[in-house]
C-alpha cells in the first residue's frame, strides 16, 4: 500500500491547513501541487517496479547462525521436549528483503524462512490458506498433508496447497534444513490470510496428524500408477491440489536429457513443475521452476512483471540484476524484483550450473498483468515490449 505524504510537502500555510482538515476526515488530497512539472504521485509509477531490493543470501554466511536456533527454540505448542528452551510451532527463521523496510516479506507478494528440524522432531499440526513451497537444503525428512505423506531428501522441491492440516518430521540422524516460501505478504493485504493450529480440536484426539491410521505413503507406485487403484479405500486419490513432490534426481535427470535442446535465450534449460491436474502452473499465486545453465552459457538480458526467488542447486553463476553482480553457488538465494533488467552466466566453461525459482507468474498471467520485454543479442537498447507471453518452459508432471 502507498503511504499518504505529510503536510511538509505543501508549500504554503494554505495548502497544509487544508491537507489537516482532509486527513481528520479521512480523505487525502489526490493531485500535486507543482504547477511547472508533472509530479507522478506515488500511486502512478512510471515503470512497474516496486520496493523489493536485488539481494543474495550467502549460505555460508547463513548455516551456524541458522543452526544456533536449534539450542534456543523447541518444538511444541504446550511443552518441549527439552524444558530449557522455549517452544513454538515452527522453528523457523525469515529473510526479510532490505527494500522493504523490515517487513515479514522477501518481495510483496512472498515470504520465506529457513526451517530447521533436528533428529527425532515432529512439528505440531498446523494449516494455512496461504500455499507454501519448499526447497529442501540438508537432511531427509517426510510431511503428511491432509493424510498423504512425501518422504524427501536434499534438493527436492514439496508444495502445500490452500488449508489442509499438515506437519513435518525428521527421522533421520542430521538435522534437516529447508526454505519455506508461502505467498503470506500477497493474502494478508486481501485480507484472506487464516491459520488454525488446534488440530487436536478438530480430530479428538492429541496424536499428531501424521499419527492417524489412515495416513499413507505417497512415494508408492500404487501412488503414481494410474492404470492399477486399490479398491477398498475409495478414497485412495492423488491430491495435488494439497501435496506435490518433485525429485531433485528426476529432474536433474530431465534438464540434462534436454541439454541438446535450444532452449531459452534469456533462462536456458527451464522446466515447470506443473499442477497433473491443470496441466498449469502449480499453484494459483506460485510458479516453481528448475533451470540448468550448459557449460559457458551466458544468457541475454530481459525483464518481466514477475518477483522471481532463486535457490543455488549445483554448480556456481553469476547474475547481473540492475546494474549489480552478485555471485552464486550451492544453496544460495537470491532475489530478481519485478521489471529488473538481469540476465545469467555459468561460470564453468564445462560442467552445468542448476537452479530452482519461485516466482509470483502464475498470480500475474491470472489478473492479465504479465508484460516482458527483451534486449537484444549484444545488449543494446531495449526492444518493444513483448505482449505475447514469456518464454515457454518445458513442464514437469511429478509427485
Amino acid at each position: 500500500m502507498v503511504k499518504i505524504e505529510g503536510e511538509a510537502h505543501f508549500k504554503t500555510e494554505a495548502q497544509r491547513a487544508y491537507h489537516r482538515k482532509l486527513r481528520a476526515l479521512h480523505l487525502a488530497e489526490g493531485y500535486s501541487y507543482d504547477a511547472d512539472t508533472l509530479r507522478p504521485r506515488p500511486y502512478w509509477p512510471t515503470q512497474p517496479k516496486n520496493d523489493v531490493a536485488p539481494h543474495l543470501w550467502r549460505w555460508q554466511d547463513l548455516h551456524a547462525t541458522l543452526r544456533e536456533a536449534g539450542e534456543l527454540v523447541g518444538l511444541g505448542h504446550h511443552e518441549s521436549r527439552d524444558a530449557s528452551k522455549l517452544s513454538y510451532d515452527r522453528r523457523v527463521i525469515a529473510l526479510t528483503n532490505p527494500g522493504l523496510d523490515d517487513h515479514y516479506a522477501i518481495t510483496t507478494t512472498f515470504f520465506a524462512d529457513f526451517q530447521l528440524i533436528q533428529k527425532g522432531e515432529c512439528t505440531p499440526s498446523h494449516r494455512h490458506t496461504p500455499c507454501a513451497t519448499r526447497f529442501i537444503f540438508e537432511g531427509r525428512g517426510w510431511t503428511t498433508v491432509g493424510g498423504e505423506r512425501v518422504r524427501f531428501e536434499k534438493g527436492d522441491i514439496v508444495h502445500t496447497g490452500q488449508f489442509p492440516w499438515h506437519d513435518h518430521g525428521n527421522e533421520d540422524d542430521e538435522d534437516l534444513l529447508f526454505l519455506d516460501v508461502l505467498d503470506i505478504p500477497l493474502l494478508q493485504n486481501l485480507g484472506v490470510s487464516h491459520w488454525e493450529f488446534d488440530y487436536w480440536k478438530v480430530s479428538g484426539t492429541r496424536e499428531q496428524h501424521s499419527s492417524r491410521p489412515e495416513v499413507s505413503e505417497v512415494d508408492t507406485p500404487l501412488w503414481t500408477r494410474r492404470d492399477l487403484r486399490p479398491r477398498f479405500r475409495p478414497s485412495w486419490t492423488r491430491k495435488p491440489r494439497e501435496l506435490a513432490h518433485l525429485r531433485w534426481e528426476q529432474a536433474r535427470a530431465d534438464l540434462l536429457a534436454l541439454a541438446g535442446e535450444p532452449g531459452c535465450p534469456f533462462d536456458g534449460i527451464r522446466c515447470e513443475m506443473a499442477n497433473p491436474e491443470t496441466g498449469g502452473p502449480l499453484g494459483p499465486t506460485m510458479s516453481v521452476f528448475v533451470q540448468m545453465l550448459r557449460g559457458g552459457e551466458t544468457t541475454r538480458a530481459h525483464r518481466h512483471t514477475t518477483q522471481t526467488i532463486y535457490v543455488g542447486v549445483e554448480g556456481k553463476g553469476r547474475v547481473h540484476i540492475d546494474g549489480q553482480t552478485f555471485e552464486w553457488g550451492p544453496k544460495d538465494i537470491f532475489v530478481v524484483p519485478s521489471w529488473a533488467w538481469h540476465h545469467h552466466e555459468n561460470v564453468s566453461g564445462s560442467e552445468p550450473a542448476f537452479l530452482q525459482s519461485i516466482s509470483d507468474a502464475s498470480l500475474i498471467e491470472k489478473i492479465g498483468m504479465y508484460r516482458e520485454q527483451t534486449r537484444g543479442e549484444h545488449g543494446g537498447d531495449p526492444a518493444p515490449v513483448d505482449d505475447s507471453g514469456w518464454c515457454d518452459s518445458y513442464r514437469l508432471d511429478r509427485r
